[in-house]
């Protein structure tokens, strides 16, 4: 009885309750564990940021319900598509991160490709930033320069569709 409710709080305490990922509380966790490993060993890793874009819209048109539905579509599609030692987080509202040990950059544009063609099969548009920890050392700014990636194809997105 006791274990089975120290496992409950320990799933309150990092996964995200609508989706079943991880939540942001892990994702720092898993982010210091993998730098840490990466530095260690000498090794690769890869952060992927995205976003659903157009949530806000969903939202607005169809209710939260449907914008709800829509974030377990997107997360359990790319929970399929991803590693066992991969981690995913939901970092909060629409956007997500991918924490990738042992990655390599092509690799990730591989990865990339395949979750934007399996989300669109969905009718779903992601806004992707990826980096590699061959472009830092420093997790904080890995994560940036994967966010400034992503805001920067979700800019390309909105001036080739404004709504």
């Amino acid at each position: 009885m006791l274990e089975r409710r120290i496992g409950e709080l320990e799933q309150l305490a990092y996964r995200d309750p609508l989706t079943g990922v991880y939540n942001f509380r892990m994702m720092e966790e898993s982010l210091a564990k993998e730098s840490a490993r990466s530095l260690r060993e000498d090794g690769e890793f890869c952060v992927i940021v995205f976003d659903v874009d157009d949530l806000k819209i969903v939202n607005n048109t169809k209710g939260h319900n449907a914008g709800n539905t829509l974030l377990v579509t997107v997360a359990a599609t790319v929970q399929r598509l991803i590693r066992e030692e991969d981690t995913f987080c939901r970092m909060g509202g629409d956007e997500f991160m991918l924490i990738l040990p042992h990655m390599r950059l092509q690799a990730l544009a591989m990865l990339e490709t395949r979750l934007k063609a399996a989300l669109a099969l969905s009718g779903v548009r992601i806004s992707v930033g990826a980096a590699s920890s061959t472009e830092s050392v420093d997790v904080q700014q890995l994560v940036d320069l994967a966010d400034q990636r992503m805001y920067a194809e979700k800019a390309e997105h909105k001036a080739a569709n404004p709504t």
